[in-house]
Order: structure tokens, then sequence, then C-alpha cells
């Protein structure tokens, strides 16, 4: 039983989250109409994009300032992040040393093939 309510809370709060979603939308653009079809492809990915990229700014500016991450502005004002040299090397072993499988060779492998 207590799984069955779970679940059923856990979709309510997914309704609710879709629910604003939408009203973000509607604010920014008061007079749009379309189809439920026309809302899944349109509305809700222009939204997520729209919240997605400001989620990535800020952990972006946060591994940034905890040193993982390098931010430079090309010529034409265009913010680039790149990794600082070495910076993610001890993070990457203490994410994995907890995992029996991890190993430098697959480590390796991986970056190597831009994993």
């Amino acid at each position: 039983m207590g799984d069955k309510s779970n679940q059923t809370a856990k979709a309510d709060r997914e309704i609710e989250a879709l629910s604003a979603e939408l009203l973000d939308y509607l604010k920014q653009h008061p007079n749009a109409g379309e189809t439920l079809e026309g809302i899944v492809q349109w509305w809700l990915i222009r939204q997520r994009y729209i919240n997605a990229a400001s989620k990535v700014r800020a952990s972006l500016l946060l591994l940034e300032e905890r040193g993982f991450i390098e931010r430079f502005l090309n010529p034409d004002g265009v913010e680039l992040f790149m990794a600082v040299p070495g910076a993610l090397r001890g993070d990457l072993d203490q994410r994995h040393a907890h995992d029996p499988d991890y190993s430098e060779a697959k480590h390796a492998s991986r970056v190597d093939r831009g994993c």
C-alpha cells in the first residue's frame, strides 16, 4: 500500500511541476494557443531548455568557483568553459574509490575515446 501511495504522491508532484512549467510559458507568451501535441513539442521543450540553461549556467559557475573549470571570453564575447588541466583527476579518483570495477586502465581508455 505504501508503494502505491508513494507513486501517487510522486505523480502529483510531477503534475504540479508540469503545471508550473506551462504557467511559466504562458506568462512569457500570454497570447499563445496550441494543440496538446504542439504544447508537448514546442512549449515544454522551449520552457525546459530555458530552465535547463539557467541551471547549467549555475552549475558551471559553481564548478568554476571550486576550481574544476575555467571560463574564457571569446573575442565576440561568448563564454567558453573548459576543464582546468589536472583539476578533475583527484575528483575522479574520489568518485571511483569505492568502485571495485574501476581501474586506471578503464579510465585511460574512456579518456582516449573522449568519454
